[in-house]
């Protein structure tokens, strides 16, 4: 089944791992299988790059989300995937990181293109970093791994 535990690639010796979780408990599910793989590797870090998929599920379920991300060592949340609908006050990926439940938390602001230049500077040999959400962050890992391609071309 796509965009479960799916491996897109390898970047710089980390693999990225896209994942359609957008519900707190897909969410637990899959960063603690990740964790898992890299406890039983004995290196690298779980890097979880996550877009809330809308607004009011982002709302109905907040608390639950907050919790939902202990077996990262870092996140990263990326503007909401509106999936059409309208802003909710109070209700956003900045505040979210604000209230988040974890020490290593980073808001990235800005398109999934914008996101994967950011990403990219921050990855590790060892590091499984996870797409996680249903919105386009499914692209992220594929920018990514472009970007890497389009390095060694020019440096070649």
């Amino acid at each position: 089944m796509k965009r479960r535990f799916q491996i897109i690639g390898t970047v710089n010796e980390a693999k990225i791992i896209d994942d359609y979780a957008h519900h707190p408990t897909e969410i637990q599910v899959t960063l603690k299988a990740a964790k898992n793989v890299v406890e039983s590797n004995e290196k690298g870090r779980v890097v979880a790059i996550f877009q809330p998929h809308r607004y009011s599920r982002l709302a109905s379920l907040w608390n639950d989300f907050i919790k939902s991300f202990k077996d990262a060592d870092i996140i990263y949340v990326c503007d909401v995937y509106s999936a059409g609908e309208s802003p909710i006050e109070n209700i956003s990926s900045e505040k979210f990181c604000q209230e988040i439940s974890h020490n290593n938390v980073h808001y990235i602001p800005g398109s999934v293109e914008e996101v994967a230049d950011f990403i990219y500077s921050k990855i590790q040999p060892d590091d499984m970093i996870l797409t996680i959400g249903a919105g386009d962050i499914t692209r992220l890992g594929n920018i990514i791994i472009e970007k890497v391609e389009s390095n060694r071309t020019i440096k070649a």
